[in-house]
């Protein structure tokens, strides 16, 4: 079992923030193609954790980070931009079963 080095949860979905990234930045290039930068230098600046973590079955890489920190960041900032655009993202790609992110949002 890993842990989360962002919040301490349990990381429970097995493929990386890299990856995951791959499919938002593929969304995001019909909707606002405007805003990738930004999401990329977010992964960059967090994946710069230490590098023991379970490997991501699409990728092999390690996972350090879960992806719900990943995604309430993305969140954020889309909302700062666009927030018909933020909703329609929490619909597509925020784990809604998880009562820590419904309160955090």
């Amino acid at each position: 079992m890993k842990i989360c080095e962002n919040c301490g949860n349990v990381i429970n979905k097995p493929f990386c923030i890299g990856c995951l990234e791959r499919e938002i930045e593929f969304w995001l290039s019909k909707e606002r193609p405007e805003v990738i930068s930004e999401i990329r230098r977010l992964l960059i600046s967090m994946v710069d954790f230490n590098r023991k973590g379970s490997k991501c079955i699409v990728c092999n890489k390690r996972i350090n980070v879960c992806n719900n920190c990943y995604l309430e960041k993305i969140y954020e900032i889309l909302k700062e931009k666009d927030v018909d655009l933020a909703d329609e993202f929490k619909f597509l790609f925020l784990d809604l079963e998880s009562k820590d992110v419904i309160q955090k949002i």
